[in-house]
C-alpha cells in the first residue's frame, strides 16, 4: 500500500474484521470508514483497538 496524504479518507468496502481498515488507520489516513454486512465482523473490528493498545 502507499501511504496518502495526512488527513486523506479511506473507505473499506466489505471489510470483514477490518484488517485492512486498520492497516489504512496506521498509514496515516484519516477518517477510515469500515463497512460490512457482518454485524459480527464490525464488532470485532470495533474491539481491535483495544487489542492493539491503541
Amino acid at each position: 500500500m502507499v501511504p496518502g496524504p495526512a488527513g486523506s479518507t479511506a473507505v473499506d468496502l466489505g471489510c470483514g474484521p477490518g484488517h485492512t481498515s486498520l492497516a489504512l488507520a496506521g498509514l496515516g489516513l484519516d477518517p477510515v470508514f469500515a463497512v460490512d454486512l457482518s454485524e459480527s465482523l464490525l464488532d470485532e473490528l470495533a474491539a481491535a483497538p483495544s487489542r492493539t493498545g491503541s
